[in-house]
């Protein structure tokens, strides 16, 4: 399970299907591809008799982007995009990750009928924004990853089997992303706050440097007069406390942070 966990090998996977699929598109095996993408079969109970092609855009399309969806609820609400402020970047990257892939395709394909394909790179150009991220991270400007750092191509993959790690009464909740506190109360943790906690509780005792949070989390150092770690680390307290945990996340003035004994 590990294996498949890893988002370098997923990442791998797809550019290879990619690749072949352009391959095989110009070569002789097209038509029959052809053929099996028009093959139709259905679920004769549900009234369902669809192609190959329409299974996977009007199926498994619409359940990769519902799940997009509740994500991205779930960050406008309550997570890092909770503020015009803190969204007006995604937003315009976001736009821009549609309008650029449509033009470069229109640029690149003039014949009439095929230049219909123009909404095709404007779906896909994520999928392989972020494989490319996870393969190729760590060569990438820390700016870059900075921006994409969602990819994770450095977050830690727990192996199988590896416990929850707990420090007195909070225990990390990695299948929910989350903390439990005396093993009932559940604090819900955005993405930033649930990964400073895992860094946190990996390392208890140990004093973690500004700078190494910023390159573990965010994947690049904002630098000292960045706030950012400091508003976060507030917003992880207030969350544990109101749930009942004591004070456990405490500052080293001028040097960073440590998960400790009150």
């Amino acid at each position: 399970m590990r294996f498949v966990r890893s988002e370098r090998i997923t990442a791998f996977f797809l550019i290879v299907a990619a690749a072949l699929g352009v391959i095989l598109a110009n070569s002789p095996a097209a038509a029959a591809l052809s053929a099996f993408r028009d093959f139709h079969f259905g679920i004769p109970a549900l009234g369902l008799d669809l192609s190959v092609a329409h299974w996977v855009t009007d199926g498994l399309l619409a359940v990769f982007f519902f799940l997009a969806a509740i994500e991205l609820k779930h960050e406008l609400r309550h997570g890092e995009l909770d503020s015009v402020k803190r969204a007006l970047v995604p937003a315009v990257a976001a736009l821009g990750g549609v309008i650029a892939p449509a033009l470069i395709f229109l640029l690149l394909v003039r014949a009439p009928g095929l230049n219909d394909g123009w909404p095709i790179p404007t779906a896909t150009d994520i999928a392989f924004a972020l494989g490319i991220l996870a393969i190729v991270g760590r060569s990438l400007p820390s700016r870059v990853r900075a921006l994409l750092r969602r990819a994770g191509s450095d977050e830690r993959q727990p192996a199988d089997g590896d416990p929850d790690p707990t420090f007195h009464e909070l225990r990390l909740d990695r299948g929910r992303h989350g903390a439990l506190i005396d093993g009932e109360a559940f604090v819900e943790l955005t993405r930033t706050e649930y990964q400073l906690l895992e860094l946190l509780m990996d390392n208890p005792r140990q004093v973690l440097t500004h700078e190494l949070i910023y390159e573990r989390v965010w994947g690049y150092d904002f630098g000292p007069t960045s706030n950012a770690l400091r508003v976060y680390i507030g917003y992880l307290r207030r969350k544990l406390e109101r749930a009942g945990a004591r004070p456990l996340v405490h500052t080293i003035r001028g040097v960073g942070y440590i998960l400790r004994e009150p």
